[in-house]
């Protein structure tokens, strides 16, 4: 029998202005906004619609 160890790598998002929210990329990963009066971050996930619109989703 054998120990093995797992290192976890831990990767930080980046918290963004609400405002900065719309220039946010379609491809870019571990966006998190923090809105005003929310009770929690929510993460941003970008979807580029068939007429090349952006839209962004929270969750």
């Amino acid at each position: 029998m054998t120990n093995k160890t797992t290192t976890a790598l831990r990767i930080e998002p980046k918290v963004v202005e609400p405002e900065l929210i719309e220039s946010i990329p379609p491809a870019a990963p571990n966006i998190v906004v923090w809105p005003e009066g929310a009770d929690r971050p929510r993460k941003v996930t970008t979807t580029t619609m068939h007429d090349g619109s952006i839209r962004h989703n929270f969750s």
